[in-house]
């Protein structure tokens, strides 16, 4: 207290004097605590983040005399979180788990804010509090202080708490700023020691600091070694080409201030004087204040690169010089010198075969001029090398290079003293190869010791052929020009008329033979346009534009005036040269033909008067000039032979041939070599095909004429079309084979079902049969009848049959229907056979859109086929199965088997295997026919196969199932198990003009118990239906007068008669017969004859829900 407060406070009464002294003291309190406070920055220092909150929780507790201090400094999901609570315990109090929990409870409550009063986890009460945060702008925790103290927290408790609180945050601000800087300098290490670059960093003075792990192998130098040297002692440098040491790059900064590249081609001399060609870069290094405080070096190992460079020029110097010589010795020096000067080799030589004495001769070489090099070069002249013998000649031997890293160490170098004299120490040759052959070598020397390089070898090899082929350009070029001479010497000098003709038709060029011809001087005829010379004006503009459009002309006639005013008749070939798509010049060959052209013309004429007189007999001639093989023709011959008759006339023998078919063209020829060899008359009748393919006959007769020696020299002939008469012969034929296969079709299809019927017969006779064995017969009888029905109505067809024409009676069946019915009709003959029959039949339904007699007869064919061709005791086994949309079905055997050679042949009409008489039950040989026949019709396939003679055989039918939602009509229930006699009848009325076939149903009907009227026309059909008002009524279609649609549609119209069943009974059955009766109101259409079974299923099925008649 100071002397001036004890004054005033004895000068104040007693009450104001004791407040006076305890503000005091609370203010000489207060300022202790904050020096306090404020000496926490420095007791911290060090200390983790756990240890300060945890310090600054006791402080606080007991300089404010508190009794609870929270304090957490982060965020909960955030590394670095500390969470501490110190409290004062009470009577009944808790622990600090409990204190936490209710905190966090208490800040989730208030979004981040304590209330001002909290239940005292520590005691029983309730504690005041105060809250403040860590950090200004920047949040880094929370306080939070209790006291059970009335007048807590005063403006000195929140003071005090604030001061601790940024206390708090300026050390850990200043903490995370430390944590930030040596993160970075750790990552600046790092990322220094990794890189690929080598890295040197110097302080202001030029004393290295540090040295990556690439600068310490680069240098030489360890970090250690080369800490507190001079950057020069440690990173030395020299110009690659002068060899001056490169400038301290200190200094130029420091001058600078900016980042400097040293030299473009700069090496560095290692620690150990290894040299390494390096790429550099120094750059400043700069404080935050923007102060320079050191340097760094940047650089990398640039041998690579400097080579690829190295080889890259040397290559396109290569390329550019030979572009621009214009000799092979001028080629070759600029080769040389390119190489030698990119690659830093002193010397090179050029060597090529002379093959007139197998040996090396060196052409051209090239050596640095402030070498020492350039005296052995030169000898090099005098010198050569046969293979085998010194470099040049072991290269130029092998085909291979070869390099020698010390000439002094070869054993076939005789040049050796030389070389040594010019300070030569390394040598290296490749081959020029060019098509398997070498032609020559290229050598190079150093006055340094160089090991071999795959780069250099690489490139060479490919730089020694540029040079082969710039050799074999030039000697190309070489051989051109003389062939060029040879062309114009050989072009003046022909026999024929030789000229060329510009794009425009001016004459260029003409040589002596055609001046000769037509008479004119060269002056004359040169510069002229060439239609000058021609009698057809149009037509040498023809042969320009077909020229000109690129068409090539072969012996194209013309006619050339002379200049005595003759005409030439000639015949001219021309082609014309093109230069990068542009007409040059025809180059065109003129011979003269008109001797031959006016005997020609005499005979020209008189064929024509020939050719008149064969036309109007219909024969055409043609003579074959058999030594020079050329066929003249007549208009009549080239029209039937499919040539235009300019092509035909004097066209070879082949030409013919390639029109005539090709199953007589070996005939045709052996019967002329025949006539020729024995002077006999040639005569045959041959096909010609025409161009549509269709075949025209022609009869042809000729004789073959011999010179005087006896040598056959032409043959005249003439030739007929037969066609007609052919044609007219094949016709008989074809009705014959057609009448053959009526009655083996008639005979085969109608003992099918009659073999069983009599078998059914004799069954009947037997005076033992039992009633069962009765009724099996009877129905198998009456199956094979309603089988004999169906044939005999397709049979009285005989046009339709005649013509290949059979109708299907598709319907839906089931294939295991199909099956049993054909294995009846075969049945017989397969126990006479004493064979076991296997069939294997899916449960589930395989229906099939089929005419299912004509697939029983498909399946019957099979086993009867099976059963023929297999020894006695055999088996025979039928398969079904389905495949998809589709149902194969398959009948095998043990028998005989096939030949393979019968195989392709086993379905053709009449064919039939070659077997013992005892091996077959005779047959026509239709039935497999047959069989294929009727599977295609159906849309299916079959195929026959067989391991050979003694295996047996498979015959397999592929056939289309019907469509699954097909709804099945009613024909289906012919499947169903036979009737039986129903007990309650219907009145059913039966219509149709046949009273035979009223009568029979009728009797039928009224058999099973049903009443039964009748009418036979149209008009009595309605009125008997109005008075007996009939449950269903059998209408025929066919009726005279009113037909049954009409009858049907009139019905429909009457009362009472609106739910009669009306089935439509006829022999209509095709797909648009059920449509017309599905329109006109029928119920159902049935095909006569309609089986009894069908009949009482449909009535049972339709009439259901009808009452019975009482």
């Amino acid at each position: 207290m100071s002397v001036k407060s004890a004054q005033t406070a004895q000068n104040l009464p007693a009450d104001r004097s004791s407040a006076v002294l305890e503000e005091n003291r609370r203010l000489r309190r207060a300022m202790r605590d904050l020096v306090a406070l404020s000496t926490l920055p420095a007791i911290w220092s060090g200390q983790s983040r756990e240890a300060i909150a945890r310090s600054l929780g006791d402080v606080l507790l007991n300089t404010l005399s508190l009794d609870l201090v929270y304090v957490r400094l982060g965020d909960v999901a955030q590394p670095g979180f500390v969470e501490v609570v110190r409290g004062r315990q009470s009577r009944g109090g808790g622990d600090e788990k409990e204190a936490q929990a209710l905190l966090m409870d208490a800040l989730d409550a208030g979004h981040g804010e304590v209330p001002p009063t909290i239940r005292d986890p520590f005691g029983a009460g309730m504690l005041r509090t105060a809250m403040t945060r860590f950090g200004i702008g920047v949040d880094h925790g929370v306080l939070i202080a209790g006291s059970r103290s009335e007048g807590f927290p005063t403006d000195q408790d929140r003071l005090m708490l604030s001061v601790g609180a940024n206390q708090t945050a300026i050390v850990i601000q200043r903490r995370q700023a430390e944590d930030r800087v040596d993160e970075q300098r750790q990552w600046l290490q790092v990322t220094l020691a990794s890189i690929g670059d080598g890295v040197i960093t110097t302080d202001i003075d030029g004393r290295v600091t540090f040295v990556n792990a690439v600068a310490e192998a680069l240098t030489g130098w360890s970090a250690a070694d080369a800490r507190g040297r001079p950057l020069e002692s440690v990173f030395s440098v020299i110009d690659e080409d002068s060899r001056i040491p490169v400038a301290n790059p200190v200094d130029a900064i420091r001058r600078g201030g900016a980042v400097i590249s040293m030299a473009s081609r700069t090496v560095l001399i290692a620690k150990d004087g290894t040299e390494t060609p390096v790429d550099d870069s120094a750059s400043p290094i700069k404080d935050a204040a923007g102060t320079m405080i050191g340097i760094v070096m940047v650089f990398r190992n640039a041998a690579m690169s400097r080579r690829a460079e190295q080889l890259r020029n040397a290559r396109l110097e290569v390329t550019h010089g030979l572009s621009q010589s214009d000799s092979v010795q001028q080629g070759a020096e600029r080769v040389l010198r390119a190489v030698c000067d990119n690659l830093k080799w002193d010397a090179g030589c050029f060597w090529l075969a002379d093959t007139t004495i197998d040996r090396l001769r060196c052409h051209a070489h090239w050596a640095r001029p402030d070498r020492s090099a350039g005296a052995f070069v030169s000898q090099a002249c005098g010198w050569t090398f046969e293979r085998g013998v010194g470099l040049p000649g072991r290269v130029w031997g092998s085909g291979k290079p070869d390099w020698v890293p010390d000439l002094a160490a070869d054993g076939n170098f005789p040049r050796l003293s030389q070389a040594e004299d010019g300070g030569l120490r390394s040598a290296f040759a490749c081959p020029i190869v060019i098509g398997g052959k070498t032609l020559g070598v290229l050598e190079f020397f150093s006055q340094r010791t160089r090991v071999p390089d795959p780069d250099v070898l690489e490139m060479m090899g490919a730089t020694a052929g540029n040079v082969g082929q710039f050799i074999e350009r030039k000697v190309a070029e070489e051989d051109l020009r003389r062939s060029e001479e040879e062309l114009a010497e050989f072009f003046e000098n022909a026999t024929v008329g030789l000229h060329w003709v510009g794009p425009d038709g001016t004459v260029l060029r003409v040589n002596r033979a055609e001046l000769e011809m037509l008479g004119y001087s060269r002056e004359e005829y040169l510069g002229h346009h060439i239609a000058e010379f021609h009698a057809d004006k149009d037509l040498i503009r023809d042969i320009l534009a077909r020229l000109n459009a690129g068409e090539r002309l072969a012996e194209q006639p013309a006619r050339l005036r002379c200049k005595d005013g003759t005409i030439k008749h000639v015949l001219i070939d021309s082609s014309v040269r093109w230069k990068d798509d542009q007409f040059v010049h025809t180059r065109c060959f003129t011979r003269d033909i008109t001797a031959r052209w006016h005997a020609e013309a005499a005979l020209a004429d008189a064929r024509a008067r020939l050719d008149a007189a064969l036309e109007a007999g219909a024969i055409a001639t043609w003579t074959w000039d058999i030594a020079n093989n050329r066929l003249y023709a007549d208009r009549k011959l080239a029209q039937i032979f499919n040539l235009p008759h300019s092509e035909a006339d004097g066209a070879p023998l082949n030409r013919y041939l390639q029109s005539i078919h090709p199953d007589d063209v070996t005939r045709i020829t052996t019967a002329l070599e025949h006539a020729i060899a024995h002077n006999e008359l040639y005569e045959e009748d041959y096909r010609v095909v025409q161009t549509d393919g269709s075949v025209r006959w022609v009869s042809a007769r000729g004789h073959s004429e011999n010179d005087a020696s006896g040598r056959p020299v032409r043959m005249p002939g003439v030739l007929v079309d037969i066609t007609e008469r052919k044609l007219l012969e094949e016709a008989l034929r074809e009705a014959d084979r057609r009448k053959d296969e009526f009655l083996a079709t008639l005979a085969h299809e109608l003992r099918n079902p009659l073999a069983p019927v009599r078998n059914g017969l004799e069954i009947m006779k037997m005076p033992r049969m039992d009633a069962g064995t009765f009724a099996q017969t009877r129905a198998m009888m009456e199956r094979q009848v309603h089988q004999l029905v169906r044939l005999v109505d397709d049979l009285l067809d005989v046009s339709r049959v005649m013509g290949g024409k059979i109708e299907l009676r598709k319907e839906y069946v089931e294939l295991a229907n199909v099956i049993t019915r054909a294995v009846e009709t075969v049945q017989p003959l397969i126990a006479a056979q004493g064979h076991r029959l296997a069939l294997s039949i899916p449960q589930d339904s395989l229906l099939l859109e089929a005419d299912p007699v004509r697939m029983a007869q498909v399946v019957g064919n099979l086993l009867t086929n099976a059963a023929k061709y297999t020894e006695s005791n055999g088996r025979i086994w039928v398969e079904a199965e389905r495949a998809g949309a589709e149902v194969v079905l398959r009948v095998r055997d043990n028998g005989i088997g096939i030949a393979p050679e019968m195989l392709a042949r086993v379905f053709d009409l009449f064919v039939q295997a070659d077997h013992a008489s005892n091996k077959a039950q005779g047959g026509l040989g239709i039935g497999l026919t047959l069989a294929k026949n009727l599977v295609q019709m159906h849309g299916g396939t079959i195929a026959a196969s067989s391991g050979g003679i003694g295996e047996g055989a498979v015959f397999t039918v592929r056939l289309p199932l019907a469509n699954s939602q097909a709804v099945v009509p009613d024909s289906v229930l012919e499947s169903t198990p036979a009737y039986e006699t129903t007990s309650s009848g219907h009145r059913i009325l039966v219509v149709d003009d046949n009273e035979d076939a009223a009568m029979s149903l009728t009797m039928f009907l009224g058999l099973q118990g049903h009443t039964v009227e009748m009418a036979h026309d149209g008009m009595s059909a309605i009125a008997k239906a109005r008075s007996f008002l009939p449950h269903a009524i059998f209408l025929d279609i066919g009726m005279p007068g009113m037909d049954g649609y009409e009858v049907a549609r009139q019905l429909r119209r009457q009362p009472g008669l609106e739910r009669v069943v009306i089935t439509a009974l006829t022999g209509w059955g095709q797909r648009e017969d059920r449509q017309r009766t599905a329109e006109a109101g029928f119920d159902h259409h049935l095909v006569k004859p309609a089986e009894a079974k069908v009949l009482e299923a449909l009535l049972e099925k339709s009439l259901s829900g009808f009452r019975a008649p009482s």
